[in-house]
């Protein structure tokens, strides 16, 4: 668990003078904020038999050593991904790496370009367990950091951009598809109608989803049989959903208590508001189903955005002490969280330990 522990540490230190610094030695922030990127990058990117997805992974790039790409692959992205990557090697490693790569980066890229406090936003992705879900579910991953980049064209309005990447996302992991009514839902008005609308719309995909999916299934010859495990109810997962209900829970009463200053300090209060609902509604009923606890992976790392930006809200002098608040409870999170070792991150091995 150490070199998780140092992981977090080290890469959250670098952040931190890495946004001190951003003003005035541009390049030298640059260059600190790279060192921080490269050290989870590498944890993950070189793991060896880690987590639960691990050789599922591996043998599915062996597979495309001798096969071809269908087009009719419902993971047609992530099967170009590993074809472009045996361009360069056989060796399988190298897709644990570029995929870390990949997530690691669009997701700080999103931090960094939603709130100030960037590198409390990546402590929390870790410390929340975002990081080490990565282990495993690859392609979702993939699409979901896809989609958290993109959201800066919901505010921008360009539709056009946004709908070219959330169609990447798909060709990743079919559920990213879910992404597109977002960018109506952000764009609405807040108010007590439009809340009990998409709170309706969100009870109808609970109870309809796979009516839904079978008429989708249907229309568009789709083999949706590898998704029906997805529906079970299932108690044994519900640990986490009552964890992310509850900080989601706890940070939407914050921000409606304080709504007026944290709209006023925040340009896309509305819009944080907004994915907070969204959020809390799929934590809970993720709970105990496992299609909605997949899908609420799409709006839970806002988090890493939103509680940072919550530090707005008071006063410079009550900042640091919050700060360290959020800190201490963060990193006991994770302690938590891995003493559980959902997804099996423990215990840790680098290739470079076993060649």
């Amino acid at each position: 668990m150490i070199v998780y522990i140092l992981n977090l540490f080290i890469s959250t230190i670098l952040n931190f003078f890495s946004r001190i610094m951003k003003n005035k030695y541009i390049k030298i922030s640059a260059i600190i904020g790279g060192l921080a990127m490269m050290l989870p990058i590498f944890i993950c990117g070189l793991r060896y038999n880690v987590g639960t997805d691990f050789e599922n992974y591996q043998q599915w790039f062996n597979y495309y050593l001798s096969n071809k790409i269908s087009l009719k692959s419902e993971e047609i992205g992530f099967g170009i991904l590993i074809k472009l990557i045996q361009l360069f090697t056989r060796n399988p490693q190298f897709l644990f790496l570029t995929v870390a790569a990949i997530i690691n980066i669009l997701i700080i890229l999103f931090i960094r370009k939603h709130t100030k406090y960037f590198e409390l936003g990546y402590f929390l992705f870790v410390a929340l367990y975002f990081y080490y879900s990565t282990f495993n579910i690859l392609r979702q991953w993939i699409a979901i950091a896809i989609f958290l980049y993109a959201i800066k064209y919901i505010y921008s309005r360009n539709i056009k951009k946004y709908l070219i990447f959330i169609f990447i996302a798909c060709t990743f992991h079919k559920t990213a598809i879910i992404a597109i009514p977002i960018y109506f839902i952000l764009n609405m008005k807040l108010n007590k109608k439009n809340i009990i609308i998409i709170l309706l719309m969100i009870l109808i995909l609970y109870f309809g989803l796979d009516i839904i999916l079978l008429r989708v299934s249907t229309i568009f010859n789709i083999n949706t049989a590898k998704y029906l495990n997805y529906f079970n109810k299932d108690d044994t997962i519900g640990a986490n959903g009552y964890a992310y209900s509850s900080i989601t829970m706890i940070a939407l009463i914050i921000i409606s208590i304080t709504k007026k200053q944290y709209l006023l300090n925040n340009s896309h209060g509305k819009e944080d508001i907004t994915m907070l609902i969204l959020m809390l509604a799929f934590s809970i009923m993720g709970i105990n189903s496992l299609i909605f606890s997949r899908l609420q992976l799409y709006f839970l790392p806002y988090l890493t955005v939103i509680i940072p930006n919550m530090l707005k809200i008071i006063t410079k002098s009550q900042r640091k002490f919050v700060y360290v608040i959020i800190v201490i409870l963060g990193f006991t999170y994770m302690y938590r969280a891995l003493t559980i070792n959902g997804g099996n991150p423990l215990p840790y091995q680098s290739v470079l330990t076993v060649l």
